[in-house]
């Protein structure tokens, strides 16, 4: 009798062991459930975003209009493009919306709900196009559809995505008075020929020497554009102010000028030489870009320099509309530092633009007799 007291006893302790453990299971279960099983609206408002003032924000995809492909083909621009950056802003501009993506990636940006055609006292969207590995800026592009409505601008709670159209900046090194670069002689006169480089012919921009050591100064304008008539809404918007939008970055990254003795293969009789300095006059930083970029140049006289060619490129660093991340929704994404440059291939001679080349150096003659007795030097124009 004792042992059947004894088997009764036990059997009654494992029944409560395992309806204790049991009881916590169900515990730690439903506890686990109510992190696994949001509701629908909890999880929607998890997603749910404001400013720092409370207004709700719009969950936006970004793409950019199938339309763009053709402008920026014929400005050498799409082969290029593989880097975006999108800035939404208010109309007084003090709060920012930034993200910036590769090609092949999804883009998303929330932003207050609003009117975004640029037009004054509404919101403004902008999106800078180019190339990843150098930052090369070679677009620039507006709101162009809602929701795949062209021609709507307006964001609004429903809203899932907008797309933008592009324009390629563009540049025309021709040596003719309307071309892309100009230089004029504040000490010493200016003439352009031209010379065959890849069986095309391009500008010289002749510099005089002055004699001894005197030092000829030069100014230089290169000049970047934008046809804003590629774009949509640009007879009521303010597409025309767009290249206002390019700040020009400062310290560590400033704007360079390089200057290097240019050889030319195929022209005889025609040494390398180069210019002695130049100095860029219209880059302040943290302020709008003021096209064209002038730089002033200064050619060494006769004693320190023998004539022949030289080439000149530049870099200006720049980014778009702020580096502001902390108003609007309180901490958007940091602004991309792009580069503007002459081309793609900035240190090769540019061929100009029929010649769709990626070249974005000048070549400059040093001394007015340069291309004496040159094979292939052609005489375009005189005095510019």
């Amino acid at each position: 009798m004792n042992i059947e007291k004894q088997v009764s006893k036990k059997e009654y302790f494992m029944k409560k062991a395992f309806l204790i453990g049991s009881a916590i299971f169900m515990v730690l279960l439903m506890t686990a459930c109510d992190d696994l099983l949001i509701p629908p609206a909890a999880e929607e408002a998890a997603n749910i975003l404001y400013t720092t003032d409370g207004r709700r924000l719009v969950n936006l995809n970004i793409g950019r209009d199938t339309d763009s492909g053709r402008a920026l083909h014929e400005n050498l621009a799409e082969a290029g493009t593989d880097y975006y950056e999108v800035v939404f802003v208010n109309a007084a501009e003090d709060e920012f919306y930034r993200t910036s993506w590769k090609e092949g990636q999804t883009a998303r940006l929330a932003v207050p709900p609003g009117t975004y055609d640029n037009g004054t006292g509404n919101g403004k969207a902008y999106m800078f196009a180019g190339r990843y590995s150098d930052k090369a800026l070679l677009a620039i592009g507006v709101l162009a559809k809602v929701d795949g409505n062209d021609d709507v601008y307006v964001i609004d709670a429903a809203t899932t995505r907008v797309d933008f159209k592009l324009a390629a900046l563009t540049t025309n090194v021709d040596g003719s008075g309307t071309g892309t670069f100009q230089v004029t002689g504040t000490s010493g006169g200016v003439t352009v020929s031209s010379i065959k480089v890849e069986e095309k012919d391009i500008p010289v921009y002749i510099l005089s020497q002055a004699d001894g050591a005197v030092v000829n100064e030069f100014t230089a304008e290169y000049n970047i554009e934008l046809d804003v008539t590629q774009l949509p809404n640009s007879g009521t918007n303010l597409n025309d102010d767009i290249l206002e939008k390019i700040m020009v970055q400062g310290a560590p990254s400033t704007p360079t000028a390089t200057h290097k003795a240019y050889i030319w293969d195929g022209g005889d009789g025609v040494n390398p030489s180069n210019i002695s300095s130049v100095q860029f006059t219209s880059s302040t930083p943290d302020m709008s870009i003021v096209l064209p970029i002038e730089m002033e140049l200064s050619v060494p006289g006769k004693d320190d320099a023998d004539p022949g060619l030289c080439k000149l490129y530049f870099e200006v660093p720049v980014y778009m509309l702020s580096k502001d991340r902390t108003s609007g929704g309180g901490d958007t994404a940091a602004a991309v530092t792009w580069v503007i440059k002459g081309g793609l291939n900035n240190h090769l001679p540019d061929l100009g633009y029929d010649a769709k080349s990626l070249g974005g150096a000048v070549l400059l003659g040093i001394g007015s007799d340069v291309l004496e007795g040159a094979i292939n030097g052609i005489l375009i124009s005189g005095e510019q």
